[in-house]
């Protein structure tokens, strides 16, 4: 895999907090910002600083922060072993991700809550100082070299293309079949308004702004309800019954 290295430039404000950014609102530096300003090579509140950005190191970044140092003498000596040679492999202008490292990325990748704790480290230059910071996971929308890299060449078209022969090879219904399926399953045996909740619709028929977009508590109630009797009739094989909570006469 090639190591992708790329460089953007950051507003010093963009750093910042939202309390501290505050506090920039002329051309000269708050004396409480100075310190921080002066360690990024920064004069003036409009100033931009020049971060470098590399694919191994995001690799690394994620896979350092998503694996917990054991406690084990022995073991501790072996993972810091590990961790150097895998932050040369990966420093390298080419370089292969070990299956465990690629697990861990992929995990990573799919997960909102374990994405927003990754932070990647970010190289800039003070003079002819080369210094580092870590920066939050939203900063990888700035670099979209890197980030497309990180996706190890997976594109919707790919993704859509290996669902499809997945879903051919073991026989299963199409998403919009299953759709159908349920709706109208919710439709004949608890009522209209919960068939529209599951289709996200706020009218009969509706287009555009009339999707619900926020369900309200007693929506989220009154869906849920629906679809635990949808699961206990398609899954567990119990009886249907119709909108007066009957059974249904088999035939």
């Amino acid at each position: 895999m090639k190591n992708v290295r790329e460089t953007r430039a950051l507003p010093f404000l963009a750093l910042l907090s939202p309390e501290d950014r505050t506090t920039c609102t002329g051309e000269e530096l708050p004396e409480n910002l100075k310190t921080a300003a002066d360690s990024l090579g920064v004069k003036t509140p409009a100033d931009t600083i020049d971060f470098t950005m590399s694919l191994g190191s995001v690799i690394f970044d994620i896979y350092h922060l998503q694996t917990e140092m054991p406690k084990a003498p022995l073991a501790l000596e072996r993972e810091k072993a590990k961790r150097l040679k895998l932050s040369e492999e990966l420093d390298k202008e080419d370089f292969d991700v070990p299956s465990d490292v690629q697990q861990i990325l992929e995990k990573t990748l799919v997960d909102d809550e374990q994405w927003k704790k990754i932070a990647f480290s970010a190289h800039f230059k003070v003079g002819e100082d080369l210094r580092m910071l870590q920066l939050n996971s939203m900063a990888l929308d700035v670099f979209p070299e890197t980030k497309k890299a990180l996706m190890f060449g997976l594109t919707k078209s790919k993704l859509e293309a290996s669902f499809t022969a997945f879903r051919d090879e073991h026989k299963l219904p199409k998403f919009l079949d299953i759709r159908k399926t349920i709706s109208q399953l919710i439709h004949d045996d608890i009522g209209e308004t919960e068939a529209r909740l599951w289709r996200c619709e706020e009218l009969e028929g509706c287009i555009g702004s009339n999707y619900v977009r926020m369900f309200s508590e007693e929506q989220i109630a009154d869906l849920k309800r629906a679809l635990v009797y949808v699961r206990g009739v398609l899954i567990e094989g119990k009886p249907r019954r119709n909108r007066r909570g009957e059974i249904r006469k088999q035939g």
